[in-house]
């Protein structure tokens, strides 16, 4: 018992480390390739890096949950998980040249690449290379500490990297190029560490069937990541498509603070889980509300204040435009600490995941038919695509809050609302822990496509 908290504390602590490199590394690479890359140029990097996310969401497929269940499912039975290990592997290679087709009809198709596509091809390439990553192996070991640390020292090389070589324009090639190079070294890390693990990857391919049916048990898994995170992109691409390079990068420095913001709520979103897991208290999350919304007033009040200062200092005066989204969009810094509060804390401990996943599909409904509704009417710019933004936010933090108070009566302080016994409470809060951990890592993986 000792050791299995000895090693859920240290993977907590791992998954802190993560998330402060989530925020560090953005906050130093970020303003520094503003500076010495053109706005043009900075805006067709960041619409690629938007584009990777969903080449990223297609490679991963979900297996990240459904390759970590069963891997867990061997390894309860003593046995070595090799044959999953192969099929994966041979599936998401198979997804690999899906996302390489993908990626040349938008080379075709798409003007702001023009000019871009050695580096998109280059970008796309690191997306490739993390199937040898094989993330889903250590999650099911419960090695979230070799997970952390990787994915610091490829963050932390990149960043080095890119600092000392790239200075300008002419210089971008180099950004991907470094990323690539951090990948290898981690993927030479992870053959370490699975050889430490007693696993080979099994290259009969007889597997090729078993692929494509784990590609077929993995589709739902699929669809509800795609469904809760590609649809944070999709402004920043349809910006590319239909506006200019400058405006994708005012667009994407907006985001980029705002995401910042957010990542200061994930702590105690975290914090709160388990221990609504446990009480089913809601008198909890109005405590935490009442102790979070003062300070995010009055930091959404210094943004007001200090905003146009702050990004002329950081990101130079080019970006005074950012800092004008950025201060439309405080909304979104409102309505999401409560969205994320009544989300997953509140509705996973009643029971109601799927709700959870219907909330955020019906945001991104809202989201996708607020953006067809501006480009009918012929409003189709920044400030529209700000309330657009604004509304969807607004709508999932309503629509979570009236699924946990229509189920109000199931929050009842030490009560459950299907009893059970203790040691299987228990487990279940375990299973919740794992669970929360596997969002952290597809939470890194996807902000780490948007961190420029």
């Amino acid at each position: 018992m000792k050791t299995k908290e000895n090693k859920l504390v240290n993977n907590t602590i791992m998954m802190y480390l993560m998330t402060v490199a989530k925020l560090v590394i953005p906050l130093i690479s970020l303003p520094y390739l503003t500076r010495i890359l053109s706005v043009d140029c900075y805006g067709s990097v960041a619409f690629v890096k938007s584009l990777m996310n969903y080449f990223q969401i297609l490679i991963d497929f979900g297996f990240l949950l459904s390759a970590t269940k069963d891997i867990i499912g061997y390894l309860k039975k003593g046995e070595k998980p090799n044959a999953i290990v192969g099929n994966t592997l041979y599936a998401q290679i198979i997804l690999c040249f899906f996302a390489i087709i993908g990626c040349v009809i938008c080379l075709f198709c798409l003007e702001i690449l023009r000019g871009f596509e050695l580096y998109t091809m280059l970008s796309l390439v690191t997306c490739l290379l993390s199937i040898f990553l094989f993330e889903y192996v250590f999650k099911a070991y419960e090695q979230m500490g070799k997970i952390a640390i990787r994915y610091v020292v490829m963050k932390l090389i990149a960043l080095i990297l890119t600092l000392i070589f790239v200075k300008s324009d002419k210089d971008i090639l180099l950004i991907p190029i470094f990323d690539i190079v951090a990948s290898l070294v981690a993927i030479v890390l992870v053959y370490l560490q699975l050889k430490k693990l007693g696993i080979k990857i099994d290259f009969d391919f007889k597997r090729i069937k078993d692929a494509w049916k784990s590609l077929s048990k993995s589709f739902v898994y699929f669809i509800s990541n795609f469904a809760t995170t590609a649809f944070s992109a999709l402004n920043t691409i349809i910006i590319g498509i239909a506006l200019n390079k400058s405006d994708v990068a005012y667009w994407s420095v907006a985001l980029q603070l705002v995401g910042v913001v957010q990542a200061l709520y994930n702590p105690i979103i975290t914090s709160a889980h388990p221990t609504m897991i446990r009480t089913k208290n809601l008198k909890t999350i109005h405590k935490i509300m009442l102790i979070y919304m003062p300070l995010i007033f009055v930091g959404c009040g210094l943004i007001l204040l200090l905003g146009d200062w702050a990004v002329k200092l950081v990101f130079t005066e080019s970006y005074l435009m950012s800092s004008k989204l950025f201060k439309f969009l405080i909304p979104v810094l409102i309505f999401s600490f409560p969205a994320m509060l009544y989300g997953w804390p509140c509705l996973d401990c009643i029971n109601k995941t799927k709700q959870t996943s219907m909330s955020t599909i019906i945001s991104a409904c809202v989201q996708i038919v607020g953006i067809g509704f501006i480009a009918v009417i012929g409003q189709f710019n920044l400030m529209s695509l700000v309330i657009v933004r604004n509304l969807a936010e607004i709508v999932l933090c309503s629509v979570r809050m009236g699924i946990v108070y229509k189920n109000k009566k199931l929050f009842v302080s030490g009560v459950v609302s299907d009893p059970q016994n203790v040691n299987a409470e228990n487990k279940e809060l375990g299973e919740f822990e794992k669970h929360e951990l596997t969002n952290e890592i597809i939470s890194a993986n996807i902000d780490d496509n948007n961190n420029i």
